[in-house]
């Protein structure tokens, strides 16, 4: 991929097909880095374009339920289905590595403690200090 397709839109596209795309292709990116070795060192999870695409959906959708009776375009449909996909595809693979980070902390417990023995200090969850 070029340096020009990785780079964040400079702006919100107005379209609504257009927006529909450009979600779907944030996704699409984000699915594509979590299939790599090490997706946090993927500059995709730190592009901050979340906030202003779902700013303008979220406006989308609000002109769509104020006019109910207006029919939506099969064209936007399937690209709402391709969003979908795309949401359920990242989804998943957050899941698997998230299960793939539990086991890893599970597995190193194990010889930690049986080898040093349980620790006195409280656990804390990440975060909190």
């Amino acid at each position: 991929m070029s340096a020009e397709h990785d780079a964040v839109p400079s702006r919100v596209p107005a379209d609504e097909a257009q927006l529909l795309a450009a979600l779907t292709d944030v996704l699409r990116r984000k699915r594509e880095a979590l299939l790599g070795d090490d997706p946090l060192r993927s500059p995709v999870w730190l592009e901050p374009i979340w906030p202003p695409l779902l700013d303008a959906l979220a406006q989308h959708a609000a002109r769509r339920r104020a006019q109910p009776q207006a029919a939506a375009d099969p064209a936007l449909r399937q690209q709402v289905q391709a969003l979908q996909q795309e949401y359920d595809a990242v989804f998943n693979g957050l899941q698997v590595w998230s299960g793939v980070v539990q086991r890893l902390l599970d597995a190193t417990r194990g010889p930690l403690h049986q080898t040093y023995g349980a620790t006195s200090a409280p656990r804390h969850s990440l975060g909190r200090g």
